[in-house]
């Protein structure tokens, strides 16, 4: 099957997964709005990034390259014995990290939300130890879903969330009247447990495993160099989000959730990019390491950059001026009220912003770590929570929530231009001129399409939320392509009815 085709279908996955996902913040959103309990949910849901999702995102960065370095050699049993060995080490530092949080979630709770209500905190403790039981299951998933990605098996990859969010939903419908916020807990934990025989499945025909547990020396060095620096970059990437509700716990009742939903849609976009970057992209730029075809390396990360660019900038664009009516249609029902509303669709135009720089981030940082640079990786996550605190602390007196917002798009910004240096350290050469040309005209059709969607915006403000959404994205969407024709940023062969311009690969 065609690259081209797979990552078709990858979308398509995707993007079920993502709208079984959607279904789980509208019931949540509709069963419990924002309240105490909802703002409970989201500290407990958060605590793993505070301890444990550092490690698990560390699973494709160090065993990827790795691993496909070896598959590369035909050393496929020696990479299995590899893979298992790893899985093992990571399973293991799982169950030390459960039984950490299961036994001190009251103090990693006053830690994010020191300054939440009493009965959050208590309900939060509760949900935060229910959470921990899913460390031991991710991690397993992670590795399964690394050697798939491996051997070019991404479909399978994208069929898991389908299931895993199907079953929350189905837990929160089934049982949300009965047992409260406990329904959400308890589905999303059962589903991670569902996930490992439908990995095993999946990756039976390539790996095989075993109770392997030793590293040669070469690949402890080589685990070693990539690991540490790994853990700590991504960690402190993981406490982005720890910032958000460290400093929106101390505002009125329902602010963390406000904050939950908005990045939760938000993800809805960024996460097309990412699920392409870490899908299909990485493990391209990974076995392009391994053969030394930096040349075509870096066409393909200048190709990503184009195509994410224009791509990313319509969704932030449409994102940012319709928030209200995305608000509207997506959470605005049940036992979420218009005053709610409201300030979700403020929270939401500014991290709409954001798009086009978490996006771009995700192709640098998977070039850097697809050259094993992990302590490259690191400075970037760094830098990224240090904009985070600093635009938090400084506008949260005077803007409140919108200061979180503003603080979360300055930290995007931050890391997606560390990243862009980083690479360019790396290859030491980059398309810099077509870059600026294509930034010029991309910003021309971009400029077009504001006014149009505005225009928009303001013409259609007596129909429905989603009327305006709908036909204000088809108008904004057919400005923003004949925007693009007209600077050539998209031409069309007309001899063979094909793609030309800058967003196709040279």
């Amino acid at each position: 099957m065609g690259s081209s085709r797979i990552a078709i279908l990858v979308i398509v996955f995707w993007f079920v997964g993502k709208l079984l996902a959607f279904g789980k913040d509208l019931l949540v959103s509709y069963y419990f709005g924002a309240s105490v309990e909802t703002d409970a949910y989201f500290i407990a849901s958060n605590i793993p990034g505070l301890v444990y999702a550092g490690l698990l995102a560390t699973v494709p960065l160090v065993l990827l390259p790795l691993y496909t370095n070896k598959i590369s050699n035909a050393n496929e049993v020696l990479a299995n014995k590899f893979a298992s060995s790893v899985l093992n080490w990571y399973a293991s530092a799982a169950l030390m990290l459960t039984a950490a949080v299961f036994i001190g979630a009251g103090f990693l709770v006053s830690v994010i939300a020191p300054t939440a209500p009493a009965a959050t905190v208590d309900l939060a403790i509760n949900l935060t130890r229910i959470f921990s039981a899913t460390f031991v299951f991710s991690m397993i998933s992670a590795v399964f879903t690394t050697i798939q990605l491996s051997n070019k098996q991404a479909l399978g990859v994208q069929l898991i969330p389908i299931i895993n969010n199907g079953f929350f939903v189905l837990g929160v419908f089934l049982f949300s009247a009965q047992y409260g916020i406990y329904a959400a807990a308890v589905s999303a934990t059962v589903a991670w447990v569902l996930q490992i025989p439908l990995q095993a499945l999946f990756v039976k025909a390539k790996y095989r495993y075993s109770f392997a547990w030793q590293l040669t020396p070469h690949d402890r060095k080589a685990l070693f160099v990539v690991f540490l620096p790994a853990l700590i970059g991504v960690s402190i990437e993981q406490l982005n989000p720890i910032v958000s509700i460290y400093f929106g716990s101390g505002l009125e009742e329902g602010s963390v959730s406000l904050l939950s939903y908005a990045f939760r849609i938000i993800s809805f976009c960024t996460g097309i990019f990412i699920v392409i970057t870490s899908t299909i992209s990485y493990p391209e730029f990974a076995h392009k390491v391994s053969n030394k075809n930096l040349v075509e390396l870096i066409e393909d990360i200048y190709w990503s950059t184009r195509l994410t660019l224009f791509a990313a900038v319509f969704a932030a664009l449409v994102m940012s001026i319709f928030s209200r009516d995305v608000v509207a249609v997506i959470l605005e029902r049940g036992q979420l009220s218009s005053a709610h509303a409201q300030v979700a669709a403020q929270i939401l135009s500014v991290l709409a912003i954001s798009i086009p720089f978490v996006a771009l981030r995700e192709i640098y940082i998977r070039g850097i770590y697809a050259f094993s640079e992990a302590r490259l990786g690191m400075l970037t996550g760094f830098i990224a929570l240090v904009a985070n605190i600093v635009f938090s602390y400084v506008l949260i007196s005077r803007m409140g929530i919108q200061a979180i917002a503003i603080a979360t798009l300055a930290s995007a910004v931050a890391s997606s231009t560390v990243g862009f240096i980083l690479l360019h350290r790396i290859f030491r050469s980059w398309p810099t001129l077509r870059m600026l040309v294509f930034g010029v005209k991309l910003l021309l059709a971009t400029s077009v399409t504001v006014l149009a969607s505005l225009y928009a915006v303001s013409y259609l403000s007596d129909y429905s939320a989603i009327f305006r959404l709908i036909l204000g994205s088809v108008i904004a969407g057919v400005v923003y392509l004949i925007g693009a024709i007209l600077v050539g940023i998209i031409r069309f062969d007309l001899s063979d009815f094909s793609l030309v311009g800058e967003l196709r690969k040279r």
